[in-house]
């Protein structure tokens, strides 16, 4: 299993818009196939938010984030989402871990 990580910080005058936006993205990912999705604030530093969620592979992430990327409501929220970002989607860190096996 491969658990993807995005992490951004949201601007907190914008905090209730992201709020909305984020669960619209949580449920399009899920139904797309992105399993055990989260999205989690940080305890100690205030509006620094990560998503995190479960694939099989990076080949299946790939299509599955093509898939949303074709879809209308997602490109929509993603616009939304770029504008409570602090920096946009360039400041939108994203990283892949796979799991170790242990014997």
């Amino acid at each position: 299993m491969i658990r993807g990580f995005f992490e951004y910080k949201v601007d907190p005058v914008q905090k209730a818009a992201y709020t909305r936006i984020i669960a619209s993205i949580r449920e399009l990912s899920q139904a797309a196939g992105l399993e055990a999705y989260s999205v989690c604030e940080s305890v100690e530093q205030e509006n620094l938010f990560v998503e995190t969620f479960l694939v099989e592979s990076m080949e299946e992430y790939r299509g599955i984030e093509a898939n949303l990327s074709k879809n209308p409501e997602m490109a929509q929220l993603r616009e939304q989402l770029a504008q409570v970002i602090v920096g946009g989607m360039s400041a939108k860190k994203m990283w892949f871990f796979s799991e170790l096996q242990f014997s």
